[in-house]
């Protein structure tokens, strides 16, 4: 992540990681929240009720991306900031959109009875997060992050304390459902204040959001590859194995977040800033390079711990009936720790400098890879075989994404990277190993994790100290404890 502006590289370099910094730590805090409230879902709920929450929760995030994400981009990064008459005309196309989502959704649902009317009413909380569109495109234009920081966290604090507290005073999975509609409304209408004028009149004019229409497509077609991977993943998952296996996929990428959280602050931010960098004319290699060592250890670290602990920790937390869950855990997070470095470090990169098909072509590659993976392993592996089609999806991102990246930008990355992410993996293991020396509990879950951060720990630290020093550097720019020019310099771009 790296962005240029009339301030000069180095300082916008520490505004951009101060803004990662603000969404990190508001990402801690959800996650804290999170690691509670879906514990205590987890011993409320059945994994079946999970797993329709799944399907729900995927057709939110697709419609979201659908129908507002496509028309943000070029808005975001462009030169000249988007006047009123724009952002009335992107506010009235996204209600119209989303409205017919819907209402199309709504009447599909119902013939399914409950299930399907609990998929509906999550769904119907689209409208309302449209609202939200303009916005956010004047609060990331700016890269004014703290007030986005502000309206995520309440909004994410807003639907764990619903949800929690509907279900434990007898909604059950309607409970869960209907935080959607919470989360939503409070996030817009908190986004908007924020973001003083951002809320015109909606208006219709093909004429103002064609040429957005346009670039949008591009950019958003990896969205749509996205939407047909998870929900394809989520439908053939269902079919395949049962709602009970899709709840424990559901509860086990729930868990994935802890690490997940970081890399989509990451994504979120390098796209403008890369943007912008581009803009002035810097050469990018080392943005990216930089990014790249930084995330690959801040990576590790957090996957470590999350990992190596799952077979000891995860079981005494989430109680029975959640067979499989520390495997796929385990699976997925190794797939994680071998593409996100790379993923993270390029994909901002290739966004700005035009090269949002290769992007798509990759995410075709990868989500094919991952759906005939899990597919065929199904049967005879269960929620393991989910976690597999994402180690070899992601092994596919890192071919598909890692050689166009260094033809355009001229970054080495795959030298710099594999002694972290074998580390990664080695500590991950470690970790494994200690967790089977007994019966699940949470202290040998804790002695797990210990074990599988020190290992890591011990090899970067012998391996790649250089990078470790420029994530700490960079880390400190982030919180606060290291500013100017000087400290971010220290730390390299982040890409």
């Amino acid at each position: 992540m790296a962005v240029a502006s009339d301030g000069g590289d180095d300082d916008l370099k520490a505004r951009a990681a101060t803004a990662v910094g603000v969404l990190g730590r508001r990402a801690v805090v959800v996650l804290a929240v999170g690691i509670v409230a879906n514990t205590l879902l987890a011993r409320l709920l059945t994994p079946a009720d999970f797993g329709l929450v799944a399907l729900g929760g995927a057709l939110v995030t697709a419609g979201s991306f659908l129908a507002i994400g496509g028309l943000a981009p070029q808005l975001i990064v462009r030169d000249r900031a988007p006047d009123a008459q724009e952002l009335s005309s992107v506010l009235g196309l996204v209600l119209a959109v989303t409205l017919a989502i819907s209402g199309v959704t709504a009447g599909v649902a119902v013939q399914f009875g409950r299930d399907g009317t609990i998929v509906a009413l999550m769904v119907a909380c689209l409208p309302l997060l449209a609202l939200r569109a303009p916005a956010s495109i004047v609060l990331e234009r700016e890269l004014s992050y703290r007030s986005v920081a502000r309206a995520e966290l309440a909004e994410s604090l807003a639907f764990y304390a619903w949800a929690v507290g509907t279900v434990a005073a007898g909604w059950g999975v309607w409970g869960l459902a209907s935080g959607a509609i919470v989360r939503a409304a409070l996030g817009s209408a908190l986004m908007i204040r924020l973001a003083p004028g951002a809320l015109p009149r909606p208006s219709l004019s093909w004429r103002r959001v064609r040429p957005l229409v346009g670039y949008g497509l591009a950019f958003q077609g990896t969205r749509v590859v996205m939407f047909v991977r998870e929900q394809g993943l989520n439908v053939g998952v269902a079919a395949i194995a049962g709602l009970s296996v899709l709840g424990v996929w559901s509860l086990a990428f729930r868990v994935l977040q802890i690490s997940y959280l970081m890399f989509k602050v990451l994504w979120r931010v390098s796209y403008p800033a890369m943007g912008r960098l581009l803009a002035s004319g810097a050469d990018p290699r080392p943005a990216v390079e930089g990014g790249a060592r930084v995330v690959v250890v801040a990576t590790g670290a957090l996957l470590c711990p999350l990992a190596g602990s799952a077979h000891a920790l995860l079981p005494p937390l989430v109680g029975p009936g959640w067979d499989g869950l520390a495997d796929v855990v385990l699976v997925a997070a190794l797939g994680i720790a071998a593409a996100a470095p790379q993923s993270v470090a390029v994909t901002g990169f290739l966004l700005a400098s035009g090269a949002a098909r290769t992007i798509l072509l990759s995410s075709v590659a990868q989500a094919a890879v991952w759906l005939a993976v899990a597919f065929a392993l199904l049967p005879s592996l269960g929620v393991i075989a989910v976690g597999l089609g994402w180690l070899a999806s992601s092994a596919t991102g890192v071919l598909t994404l890692g050689l166009p990246a260094r033809r355009r930008s001229g970054a080495r990355l795959w030298t710099q990277l594999a002694a972290p992410v074998a580390f990664t993996l080695l500590g991950c293991g470690t970790g494994y190993l200690v967790g089977t020396l007994g019966d699940p509990s949470v202290p040998l879950g804790l002695a797990a994790a210990a074990a599988s951060l020190a290992v890591f720990a011990a090899g970067v630290l012998a391996a790649a100290r250089p990078a470790v020093r420029q994530t700490l550097a960079v880390a400190r720019v982030a919180t606060g404890r290291g500013t100017g020019p000087g400290a971010v310099s220290a730390g390299g771009a982040v890409g």
